[in-house]
């Protein structure tokens, strides 16, 4: 794959997209649609049902469709099969769901809908099988002074080794990125050979240096805004790049674009809450850090106001842990607002050196979600150490008890 004006390696693929055998992948991914009769547009597929398939599946169908030899030949690799399915993320012709425990799933667009940019804020977690999951937050990868890969390393494989995690959540700032509206580069721009200096250096050290053996699905910070805007000025195999060119570069790291009221993930009997920002509803979806201990009058507004009924929201940025919990205005229910510590030099500086979190589900015999446990880790001496797991019963759990 030709990728043009990027200052990092320039091998961040081995091909190059055979655009023939694209054409035909979009024919696979519509495989097995289901339409909706009342729509009489034969020209359209507005109306589509089509399917969410794993990399396994398509490999599956590429075996026993009638494509070209060419394009199977080509399809059946692996790697060629993800260059192709990321290229079309980033066309905006195909959207990726994050599976935690499980293959991501990819699912072809509509014509009429393809390209939009809505859709890039579209994308959906799901849970395979609910056991546990790693959040970390605040890497700041680019500045010198706080970012610290050996602590990012042994985290990631206390996660993997030990914990037999396979996902981790990022709840932003993965960057340190650069601000162009005030202070030194204030007035500067992305083609500027300053700002493109510092920016390719951190894209280079998040290519080295970041892990590459645990899925990462990561949303985007403050911080991330500006890495974000300056991929737009690169091009892969003749199209503009946007945020899925980190997915280039990394197979494993999924970043999700920022949007106001976060992401969630739905699993049996439980909702999960992630932004980058600590969020208590849809009324304050923004918490600065002096109203986290306002009195009891700010508190009361915290009632369940639009709150998308939520069990747990977890968010990062504050650099230092907060741990909440709104009680909604039913008196049974709750929200669990969880803030974890940025993964860098930064988390010496908090009371307890708390640097990310062990998310567990706790299930019944039929898998239905219970109760969750949230586990701080701490990095001490260059070693993982496990806090005190903290365990809340999910709000299904506390309505049946009342």
């Amino acid at each position: 794959m030709k990728v043009e004006r990027i200052g990092v390696n320039q091998s961040i693929l081995k091909t190059d997209i055979d655009y023939s055998a694209l054409f035909d992948l979009l024919e696979v991914l519509r495989f097995n649609c289901i339409k909706n009769e009342a729509i009489f547009d034969k020209d359209s597929d507005l109306f589509y049902d089509f399917k969410k398939y794993t990399i396994p599946e398509i490999m599956e169908l590429i075996e026993c469709m009638d494509i070209s030899k060419r394009s199977k030949e080509y399809l059946l690799n692996k790697d060629n099969l993800y260059a192709c399915l990321t290229f079309m993320v980033m066309q905006g012709k195909v959207l990726i769901g994050d599976v935690i425990g499980g293959d991501n799933t990819y699912q072809i667009l509509p014509r009429d809908f393809m390209g939009r940019s809505y859709f890039f804020k579209n994308s959906d977690i799901s849970v395979a099988y609910p056991n546990k999951f790693f959040v970390v937050s605040d890497t700041h990868i680019g500045d010198k002074n706080i970012e610290d890969f050996s602590m990012i390393h042994t985290i990631f494989r206390y996660a993997k080794y030990i914990l037999n995690i396979d996902t981790v959540i990022h709840l932003g700032d993965v960057f340190q990125g650069i601000r162009l509206d005030k202070g030194s580069y204030k007035g500067y721009n992305y083609s500027s050979p300053e700002v493109r200096k510092i920016l390719d250096e951190q894209l280079e050290k998040f290519q080295k240096y970041f892990p590459d053996f645990l899925k990462v699905i990561a949303i985007e910070g403050n911080k991330d805004e500006s890495i974000v805007q300056y991929l737009s000025n690169f091009f892969v195999s003749g199209s503009r790049a946007n945020h899925m060119l980190l997915s280039f570069m990394k197979p494993n790291f999924h970043l999700l674009r920022k949007r106001e009221y976060g992401y969630y993930i739905d699993s049996k009997g439980i909702r999960i809450g992630l932004s980058h920002p600590l969020r208590f509803n849809d009324f304050f979806p923004y918490v600065k850090t002096y109203d986290i201990d306002r009195n009891d009058s700010f508190a009361e507004l915290l009632k369940k106001v639009n709150s998308r009924d939520v069990d747990v929201s977890l968010s990062g940025h504050y650099h230092f842990n907060v741990n909440r919990i709104i009680n909604d205005d039913n008196g049974i229910t709750r929200r669990v607002c969880e803030v974890v510590p940025s993964l860098s030099k930064l988390c010496y500086e908090t009371e307890e050196p708390c640097c990310a979190m062990v998310f567990r589900f706790i299930t019944n015999e039929d898998n239905y979600t219970t109760d969750f446990g949230i586990t701080p880790l701490y990095y001490r001496n260059n070693k993982v150490v496990e806090g005190e797991e903290r365990i809340y019963s999910t709000n299904s759990k506390l309505l049946q008890k009342k």
